[in-house]
């Protein structure tokens, strides 16, 4: 799925929120325009445990995870930091 992050997107964005970034409400835009139902999903930057961001979610009662680009990761962690970000598109595999 191809995931548009507009510039309401980036300044609805709440900064280190794993819910509420600027990434979390482009797909949740998505998903609802195309399954007509809101997902529970959060979205995590890469760590020291994890070498890619990736999105965590709910469906019917059942978890999912999907890696998300490097770029979506420098993309969050900038955002996090403060940094000047603008609109991209992102494709989330599997979604």
């Amino acid at each position: 799925m191809r995931v548009y992050v507009t510039d309401d997107d980036i300044r609805q964005g709440v900064r280190g929120s794993e819910q509420w970034c600027p990434l979390g409400w482009a797909i949740r835009r998505r998903y609802v325009a195309l399954y007509q139902e809101m997902p529970e999903i959060e979205v995590y930057p890469s760590d020291e445990f994890h070498d890619r961001a990736r999105l965590v979610g709910k469906r019917e009662g059942f978890g999912y995870t999907y890696l998300l680009s490097m770029a979506a990761d420098r993309f969050i962690q900038d955002f996090d930091e403060g940094r000047t970000v603008r609109p991209q598109c992102f494709y989330v595999q599997g979604l």
